[in-house]
C-alpha cells in the first residue's frame, strides 16, 4: 500500500472538494445541460449552408462574362476592388451600372469563398445599394466566412428584413444562430423559412427547425418537425437519425421503435459516423452497454467529431466493465488532436481508470461548479466522486441530470454498482429496482439486481431476465446457471451452460462455470473431465490447474494431482502457490525428502515465505543446531 502525505491524503482532499462543491451549490444551481448527443448538434453537409441558385443580375451577359473572367483569371488573394475601376469596361459604364458591377463581383468572390476580397468589394457599396443589387446576402455570408459572427448576424437580420421571401437568406441566418446556440431566436426565422420554401428546401427547413426544438427540450415538437421533413426528403439519412434521437429523448417511444428508426437511417447512409454514434449513445443511455460496443467502434473510425465519439466510447467500456479496453481508447485520445475541454475530460477519465485518487480529487476540486459543465462533464464528476468514495456528492450531481439525458440512467446505475461493491446490497437493490421498473431492457441492470437480491428465488428471476435479454453474453449465461444451481435446479443450470457452449464452443469461462457446478454437486469425475478440457485449450491456466488438482486430492487421487501440478510447474516454475500445493501433497504422501526439496525451492524464490520457513524448520527438527545446520544449507 502506498503511503500518503497527511496534507494530500484522500480524506483531507475530499473535505476540501466537498467544501468547494458545496459553495458551488450555494448559489442558484442550473447546470448547463446542452446535450452532447452528436445527432442533436450535427448539421449534415447539405444542411450546413444554403446557396443561391446562380448569380442573377440585371447586367448583360457580356458584362457578367467579362467580370467573371476577370475574377477567375486573378489568383486568390490578388483581386483588388480598386483595380476594377480602372477597367475600360467599368470606365465606360454609367454610374448606376458601375455599382451593379461591383455588387456582382463581390457576390462572385463570396460564392467562391474569397471572403477578404469580397468584403473589400462589397464594402464600397452602401447598405441600400447592397439591397438594390442583391448583394446583401453575399455581404452577410462574407462576414460569416470571415468569422465575424456578430457583424454577420446583424447583416443577416437586415437582409431578411429587406428580402422577406429570400429562402437562402432565412435558412443561413437560422443556421448561424443555431451554431451559436441561439435556438430560441432561430425558431421564428426557421418558421418563416418553412413558409417560403418548397420541396427539398422545405424539408431542410423543417429538419433544422426540429434540431432547434430538440435543443430547447421540446422533443414532441421536434419529432413532429422531423416527420414532416421526411415527407419532403424521405431519403435524407441525417433527418432519420435526428428523428430517432428526438424519439429517444422524448421518452414516448419504445426502445424497439427508436432502434428501428436509427437502423433506417443507417440503411440510408451506411458508415455515417454521426448516425452510428447516435445509435451507440442510445444503447448507452438505456444501459445496453454491450450492444453499444459495435456502433461505437464503427463510429469512432469516422474522423468527424471523433474526439466526442471516442470519449463516450471509453465511458461505455467503463460501464460495461472493460477497463483495459477503456484505457486503450484513452491512450489513443491522448495522442489525438482534441479540444481543451475534451482534454480535461480525458485526463479525469484517465486518472479514474488508473485509480489515481489524489489526481482525481484535484480534478474534482478544480472543476466543481456543475453550472459550467455539459452533461458528460457532470457524469464524469459522478464517476470521480465514486472513485474517491464520496457517494453523497455523486448522488447530488446525479440528481441534476435531467431524465432525458443520455447519462441519466448510466449515472444512477453506477451509483447502485458502487453500493453493491461496498456490500450495501439493500441500497443497490433500491436504485436498481427503480431502474428496471422504468427500463426493463438493460441486461446489466437486471444482472446487478440479481446479485443484490437477498433470496435465491428473487435472484433467479432477475438473472433469467438478464440472460434472456442478452443470451450471447457469457457473463449472463454463467450467472443465470449459478442462480439456477443455487435454487437447486442443477439440471437446468448445466443445460443453460451447454446451450451457451453449443453457440460458443470451448468458451473458457462457461467451461469453468460448468466444472464449478459439477464440483459443488459432488460430481467430481465430471468436473475433472471439464477441467482437463480447459487445460488442453490453455495449458498455462494455473487457476484451472489448481482447481483440477484440488478435485483430484478430494477424490483421493494424490499421484494424479501431483502430475497435474508438475505440468504447471514446468510451464510456470516461479509460481510459489503451485509449489506450495505440490509440497503439501508430497508431505501427505509421506515423501518428506521431496517435500523438503520443494520447500527449499520456495525459500530460494521467496526467502520470507512463512509457510516454507515453518515447514523447513519442522522438517529439520526443533533443535537450534538442526535449524542452524539447515539454515546454512539453504543459503543462496
Amino acid at each position: 500500500m502506498h503511503r500518503k502525505r497527511t496534507l494530500t491524503s484522500a480524506p483531507v482532499l475530499s473535505l476540501a472538494v466537498i467544501g468547494f462543491a458545496a459553495a458551488a451549490w450555494g448559489v442558484e444551481h442550473q447546470m448547463r445541460v446542452n446535450n452532447e448527443s452528436l445527432m442533436a448538434f450535427a448539421l449534415s453537409s447539405d444542411d450546413g449552408r444554403e446557396f443561391e441558385a446562380g448569380l442573377s443580375s440585371d447586367l448583360s451577359e457580356t458584362v457578367t462574362a467579362a467580370l467573371t473572367q476577370r475574377v477567375l483569371s486573378t489568383p486568390a488573394g490578388d483581386f483588388e476592388a480598386a483595380s476594377l475601376q480602372a477597367d475600360a469596361l467599368f470606365q465606360t459604364a454609367p454610374q448606376e451600372r458601375r455599382r451593379a458591377m461591383v455588387a456582382f463581383t463581390g457576390r462572385l468572390l463570396s460564392s467562391r469563398n474569397r471572403f477578404e476580397e469580397a468584403l473589400a468589394a462589397l464594402s464600397v457599396l452602401s447598405e441600400a445599394e447592397r439591397n438594390r443589387f442583391n448583394a446583401s446576402f453575399a455581404y452577410a455570408e462574407t462576414l460569416k466566412g470571415l468569422g465575424d459572427d456578430a457583424a454577420a448576424l446583424a447583416a443577416f437580420e437586415r437582409h431578411v428584413a429587406a428580402h422577406p421571401n429570400h429562402q437562402a437568406g432565412h435558412i443561413n441566418y437560422a443556421i448561424l444562430l443555431m451554431r451559436l446556440g441561439r435556438h430560441a431566436e432561430a425558431l421564428p426565422i426557421l418558421d418563416r423559412a418553412v413558409e417560403i420554401t418548397s420541396g427539398g428546401r422545405k424539408g431542410k427547413s423543417l429538419s433544422l427547425r426540429g434540431i432547434s426544438l430538440m435543443e430547447l427540450g421540446d422533443f414532441t415538437g421536434a419529432e413532429a418537425a422531423f416527420q414532416q421533413s421526411i415527407e419532403y426528403r424521405p431519403g435524407h439519412a441525417p433527418t432519420w437519425g435526428r428523428l430517432a434521437t428526438a424519439q429517444a429523448r422524448g421518452g414516448a417511444f419504445s426502445q424497439a421503435d427508436v432502434i428501428a428508426t436509427f437502423e433506417r437511417a443507417i440503411a440510408l447512409a451506411p458508415g455515417d459516423g454521426l448516425i452510428e454514434s447516435g445509435l451507440a449513445q442510445y444503447y448507452f443511455s438505456a444501459g445496453r452497454f454491450d450492444e453499444a460496443l459495435g456502433p461505437y467502434r464503427s463510429a469512432s473510425r469516422n474522423a468527424q467529431h471523433r474526439g466526442e465519439v471516442m470519449i463516450d466510447r471509453a465511458l461505455n467500456l467503463v460501464l460495461s466493465e472493460r477497463p483495459s479496453a477503456a484505457r486503450n481508447v484513452v491512450r489513443t485520445l491522448k495522442a489525438a488532436n482534441t479540444t481543451r475541454a475534451q482534454d480535461r475530460q480525458i485526463d479525469l477519465l484517465d486518472d479514474i481508470l488508473n485509480r489515481s485518487t489524489s489526481a482525481v480529487l484535484r480534478h474534482l476540486q478544480a472543476h466543481a461548479d456543475a453550472r459550467q459543465m455539459t452533461e458528460r462533464g457532470v457524469f464524469l464528476q459522478i464517476l470521480g466522486h465514486l472513485e474517491v468514495g464520496d457517494i453523497a456528492m455523486a448522488q447530488r450531481y446525479a440528481a441534476d441530470l435531467p431524465a432525458s439525458s443520455s447519462y441519466h440512467q448510466p449515472a444512477h446505475f453506477q451509483i447502485a454498482r458502487h453500493h453493491y461493491r461496498a456490500a450495501r446490497a439493500d441500497a443497490a437493490r433500491s436504485i436498481l429496482s427503480e431502474l428496471v421498473a422504468s427500463n426493463d431492457q438493460s441486461p446489466i441492470f437486471w444482472l446487478y439486481l440479481g446479485r443484490s437480491e437477498p433470496t435465491p428465488e428473487a435472484a433467479l428471476i432477475a438473472h433469467r431476465t438478464a440472460h434472456e435479454l442478452l443470451p450471447t453474453s457469457g457473463r449472463m449465461a454463467i450467472e443465470y446457471a449459478e442462480a439456477l444451481n443455487a435454487a437447486g435446479r442443477t439440471a437446468d443450470a448445466t443445460a443453460t451452460l451447454f446451450a451457451f457452449l453449443d453457440a460458443q464452443p470451448n468458451e473458457p469461462r462457461a467451461l469453468r462455470a460448468l466444472a464449478r457446478i459439477h464440483d459443488a454437486n459432488q460430481q467430481l469425475d465430471r468436473a475433472e473431465q471439464i477441467y482437463r478440457v480447459i487445460l488442453d485449450l490453455n495449458a498455462e491456466d494455473a487457476g484451472v490447474g489448481r482447481a483440477l488438482a484440488d478435485i483430484q486430492i478430494r477424490a483421493g487421487r494424490l499421484e494424479a494431482a501431483l502430475e497435474t501440478l508438475d505440468r504447471l510447474i514446468e510451464l510456470q516454475p516461479a509460481r510459489i502457490d503451485i509449489r506450495e500445493q505440490r509440497a503439501d501433497i508430497l508431505m501427505t504422501l509421506g515423501r518428506s525428502a521431496d517435500a523438503r526439496a520443494e520447500f527449499e525451492r520456495i525459500h530460494r524464490l521467496d526467502p520470507d515465505n512463512a509457510t516454507a520457513n515453518a515447514s523447513l524448520n519442522a522438517l529439520a527438527g526443533s533443535s537450534p543446531a538442526g535449524r542452524m545446520s539447515f539454515s546454512r544449507q539453504v543459503q543462496p
